[in-house]
């Protein structure tokens, strides 16, 4: 367990906080105590997911389905509230994950595995009965403790009818436990879970998951078509039912409580740890909650995680056997990352010079004002991606209804519509030269066959080409005079005009943008930058599980494994400073000589993209409700608070006008084309929650903070 950081809640509810069990994407799992005394986890979710209106709603409903799980093999959620960011308690396990488990231990015996196969069948078909679906099961989110196997990290899991919360350029789980349809992009239900399990008990028998080998883009492709090598499971019941589960197609899978009467009644009991090797029993036995809160070692400080501290070096990974995992899934992974620890302590070193800091928040003199509003799809029917056509209209896709419709950014009207397969990892949707480029609506969403890329003229929506891609392109993206399109390891670049070839490169990742002269991919340990022209590789720099850059200005920046900033010369990819900032920070916007970061507390700092010193800082939000930047064009930043856009100005922070309206979707604003808002000189569009799309005019004299 690690220390509270300065910034960290020390209550939450009636829960006395005193140390960190874990931290990841999506939230901090925090140890903390009833005020009985009993032991509990306690997970708050990032504050990023906190200020969309839809996740909090979510989340309260997800929360109030898993609290009627009581199965055996589930970790009971005990509580939840909301004290400005939502979180909820549940019982503390200590022990040790099956991915822990089998590293240190080695595989199970394949007798420990039916009983296991048993046990976590028996809680999914808990956990489908109340409507939920787990959605992200794999061996760090099953416990083993002294009372047994246990199923958890139920922050991940939502209800079937509460919509998908994505992040855009992405995948949602763990590449190696994905089933068929979550890889192709699709929602995946129960019977992802059942493919999930299948793929666990390989893991369990034999170390290693049966989609392992090659890069992620490799593991990605055998799993969309349900390809495994050899199981390696001797035992024939329990071959037979993990091949049950491994079926490509959802329909034909066992339901849970169907494959529990196929494995037939356990052979003996998960109680205790009797059932397991003697070694990995005594680990288990030998584990408990802390007796006392964490304190700091001499000499040992800690981040002021509302600075944004200098260039420090992770101190050495704790070890594992050492970090007690909890009920509600304290590894990384299980917090919505891979499996890299995130909460490492910082040395503070202060930046030269003194930033300048507003002394007030920001008020403004003048609001914007409405031009017009469309309503585009049904109230909360999925994420609106605004892409800019040209300076003449906008292409909005809906991940829900599947159409792309262009509109004039003046008035509003549609210029015209098309249906397109806008629910893929990348949206699917892309546009430059003219042109919308985007992908046909599949015949069966379980379906190997090639996809059909179209061009679309953006005044009229006549098709000008299509090309035949190969199954199953994971993102898209215009650069200048082509568009490139990801599948497999492959970026393949075709001509704007004709729709040929231009070039093909192979440099992995899981992850395309750039543009307008240069593609950028990245994978799991480093960036690639590709000419846009000739698909000749530039440079490759090393980066311990990059977040998907931001570029402006001849400058990358990109966040690695361990929450340094790192920034990056576009030319030839040196490495031009590093910066480690909290790991609830969000960086997505940059330009102006800056890079803008905000959180973890309610505000936005401004770093100078040459340097990494900060600039200066804004304090922005109110009850707690954090800041996240939309986009930025000129001197201007556009920043989101609950249901306030703030345009900034980029030199110093100083608000040039507020608008209060419907709470405006950041879904958009993540990676790639798409943006929550768009700028076509004298009208901005946004994107609303409630299915809308919305253009203002700045207010008389603050037209977009330019010079």
């Amino acid at each position: 367990m690690r220390p509270l950081e300065p910034g960290d809640p020390r209550r939450l509810g009636e829960y006395e906080l005193s140390g960190r069990l874990g931290a990841g994407g999506m939230g901090v799992v925090y140890f903390g105590r009833s005020p009985g005394g009993r032991p509990v986890a306690v997970k708050a979710v990032r504050g990023e997911y906190g200020v969309d209106g839809r996740y909090r709603e979510r989340f309260r409903r997800e929360v109030a389905a898993a609290r009627e799980v009581n199965g055996a093999f589930t970790a009971a959620v005990l509580d939840t509230g909301d004290d400005g960011i939502p979180w909820l308690a549940m019982e503390y396990l200590p022990g040790l994950s099956l991915a822990e488990a089998v590293e240190s231990y080695g595989p199970l015996p394949e007798s420990a595995v039916r009983l296991l196969a048993c046990a976590v069948a028996e809680a999914l078909a808990d956990i489908h009965r109340v409507g939920l679906t787990h959605r992200d099961l794999k061996p760090g989110n099953i416990m083993l403790t002294e009372f047994g196997p246990r199923v958890i990290d139920f922050g991940l899991v939502r209800p079937e009818d509460g919509g998908d919360l994505t992040v855009r350029g992405t995948l949602l789980g763990t590449v190696a436990y994905m089933s068929p349809e979550q890889a192709s992009g699709a929602v995946s239900g129960a019977p992802g879970d059942v493919f999930a399990l299948g793929s666990v008990l390989v893991f369990a028998a034999t170390g290693r998951s049966p989609f392992e080998g090659g890069d992620r883009a490799a593991v990605l492709e055998r799993v969309r078509a349900a390809r495994t090598g050899p199981l390696g499971i001797r035992d024939r019941a329990l071959r037979t039912a993990v091949e049950l589960c491994l079926r490509r197609e959802p329909d034909r899978r066992p339901a849970a409580g169907e494959l529990l009467r196929r494995l037939g009644r356990p052979t003996g009991s998960v109680e205790g740890t009797g059932w397991l090797p003697i070694a990995l029993g005594r680990a288990i036995a030998g584990s408990g909650p802390p007796a006392t809160a964490y304190e700091a070692s001499p000499g040992e400080t800690t981040a002021d995680s509302g600075s944004v501290p200098g260039t420090t070096v992770p101190p050495g990974r704790p070890g594992r056997r050492r970090l007690l995992r909890a009920g509600i899934g304290v590894t990384a992974a299980a917090a919505g990352v891979p499996v890299v620890w995130k909460a490492w302590e910082a040395t503070r070193t202060e930046d030269a010079g003194e930033p300048s800091r507003p002394s007030s928040s920001p008020v403004a003199r003048k609001p914007a004002v409405r031009l017009w509003s469309k309503q585009v799809a049904a109230s909360d029917g999925g994420p609106r991606y605004l892409i800019a056509a040209g300076r003449t209209a906008l292409a909005v896709a809906d991940s829900l209804d599947g159409r792309v419709r262009v509109l004039d950014p003046r008035s509003g009207k549609q210029l015209w519509t098309r249906r397109a397969d806008a629910r893929g990892p990348s949206g699917f949707l892309t546009a430059g030269a003219g042109a919308v480029f985007a992908f046909d609506p599949r015949r069966s969403g379980d379906s190997t066959e090639p996809y059909t890329l179209r061009a679309l003229d953006v005044a009229s929506g006549r098709s000008r080409w299509t090309a035949e891609v190969p199954f199953f392109p994971w993102g898209i993206l215009a650069a200048g005079q082509v568009v490139c399109y990801a599948e497999g390891s492959n970026i393949t670049a075709l001509d704007t005009g004709s729709g040929r070839t231009r070039w093909t490169a192979s440099p992995g990742g899981l992850n395309i943008g750039g543009g307008p002269d240069a593609v950028l991919t990245t994978n799991e340990d480093r960036i690639t930058a590709l000419d846009a022209r000739t698909g000749r590789t530039r440079w490759k720099r090393r980066v311990d599980e990059p977040d998907p850059p931001v570029t402006a200005d001849g400058m990358v920046f990109t966040r690695n494994a361990f929450d340094s900033l790192i920034a990056l010369r576009a030319d030839d990819g040196a490495r031009l400073w590093e910066k480690h900032i909290d790991y609830r920070c969000t960086v997505r916007h940059c330009g102006q000589g800056m890079v803008y970061v905000c959180g973890p507390e309610p505000e936005i700092r401004a770093l100078r993209a040459a340097t990494g010193e900060t600039a200066w800082s804004r304090p922005i939000g109110t009850g707690g409700m954090r800041p996240v930047t939309l986009g930025r064009s000129g001197r201007t930043l556009w920043a989101l608070v609950d249901t306030t856009l703030y345009a900034l100005d980029t030199a110093g922070g100083r608000t040039l006008w507020t608008y209060e309206g419907e709470t405006t979707d950041p879904s958009g604003a993540e990676f790639g084309d798409g943006a929550g808002i768009l700028d076509f000189g004298d009208v901005l569009v946004v994107a609303t929650v409630s299915g809308g799309v919305q253009a203002l005019t700045p207010p008389d004299g603050e037209a977009h903070g330019r010079a």
